[in-house]
């Protein structure tokens, strides 16, 4: 799908459907056209890996795409668009495990959530090959800069309220650098 507009001011509402029927949330947006030369875009289907539904989450400056999609069986799963191809990036847990991505840097490392079978949450690091727990921490991810720092919100004993958390570097060059979570209180 690609469309031109001229200069203007342009409010842009999409819903992609699936093929049972059933719509996506719409999402919504503004563009401003400026030149004299209207710019032209070009919206790509991702797929869905045999599921039911997808949805990209974050992109990263080569446009790579991660998000979520909901597989055939029903599950949850994270996956990464390379530009050609979507691959799921795997789990934490087990069989009937879920996923949930949420950043990507330019190097192509993800983050997120894996809900294992057992009941419990890991945040994870997926380098490309292997998705990997990063601490046992419970809580929700934010995202992953090109260092390699993965933020977030951190639920435990001692702070059963949740705070925000900067894990520091976590991979440099393709390995696991040992770093302790630096944690902030957030005040109101």
């Amino acid at each position: 799908f690609s469309q031109s507009f001229g200069i203007g001011t342009y409010s842009i509402s999409l819903i992609v459907t699936d093929n049972q029927g059933l719509a996506s949330t719409p999402a919504t947006g503004m563009v401003v056209v400026t030149s004299t030369t209207p710019p032209t875009f070009t919206i790509t289907d991702l797929g869905t890996l045999g599921g039911t539904y997808s949805q990209g989450i974050a992109i990263n400056n080569a446009g790579w795409v991660t998000g979520n999609y909901v597989s055939s069986t029903g599950l949850g799963r994270a996956f990464v668009w390379n530009g050609t191809t979507m691959q799921d990036i795997g789990d934490l847990g087990g069989a009937g495990a879920q996923t949930s991505a949420v950043g990507i840097n330019n190097g192509g490392y993800v983050t997120g959530q894996s809900y294992r079978v057992d009941g419990s949450t890991g945040i994870f690091v997926w380098n490309g090959t292997i998705m990997q727990d990063i601490g046992g921490l419970t809580g929700v991810p934010g995202g992953i800069n090109d260092l390699g720092h993965v933020t977030g919100n951190i639920v435990s004993s001692d702070f059963p309220m949740g705070h925000a958390f900067n894990l520091g570097r976590l991979y440099h060059k393709g390995y696991r650098v040992a770093r302790r979570p630096h944690y902030s209180r957030l005040r109101h």
